[in-house]
């Protein structure tokens, strides 16, 4: 009897290895932005936009949020397009310029990568399911539904970052970097 049981315990954890590897397989797995994630490159006349929207196991690298996500996720993330070449306007006149930064889809072919583009001003994140974070900012484990979204600019100098973000329809977002006229 111990062989039987042993064997009906082999074949039983056997299945249940092939029934997660399909599970996993058909959920899809990404590293950043590589492999089964829809990848879109927006831009505007001043920055560069990539979305990334995976569905099951994705693995992020990128500083401003390494981690581990299983579950739907978005992430978009905001890059400057040419910081030597920003405009420089007073802050009242660039929160006037309706549609300056109207985002539109991006016209390199092929657009590159994200680490191709380095460190990003800005970035937002929707996560459903299991997140582990494993960065500078946070470590630990989410489970549920969570919404964040962060800003870096450089310290010295006076730079303007304006977005409006439409979550069902991006490519409706503005997103307009400047640097503001003294």
């Amino acid at each position: 009897m111990g062989g039987t049981h042993r064997r009906e315990v082999a074949t039983a954890v056997c299945r249940l290895l092939v029934t997660l590897a399909t599970v996993a397989l058909a959920s899809g797995c990404s590293v950043n932005d590589l492999g089964l994630v829809r990848v879109r490159h927006l831009e505007s006349d001043s920055a560069r936009v990539v979305r990334l929207d995976a569905w099951g196991l994705q693995i992020l690298t990128r500083a401003e949020d390494a981690g581990l996500t299983l579950g739907p996720s978005e992430r978009m993330y905001v890059f400057p397009k040419a910081t030597d070449s920003a405009a420089r306007l007073p802050l009242s006149v660039l929160v006037e310029r309706a549609g300056a930064g109207r985002l539109h889809p991006a016209t390199c072919d092929p657009c590159p990568g994200l680490r191709a583009l380095g460190s990003s001003l800005a970035w937002t994140t929707r996560t459903t399911g299991i997140r582990v974070d494993a960065n500078g900012r946070r470590i630990g484990v989410m489970l549920g539904l969570q919404t964040r979204a962060a800003l870096r600019l450089p310290l010295d100098a006076p730079t303007v970052l304006l977005l409006k973000s439409h979550p069902n329809d991006p490519e409706a977002g503005e997103v307009y970097i400047a640097r503001e006229a003294p």
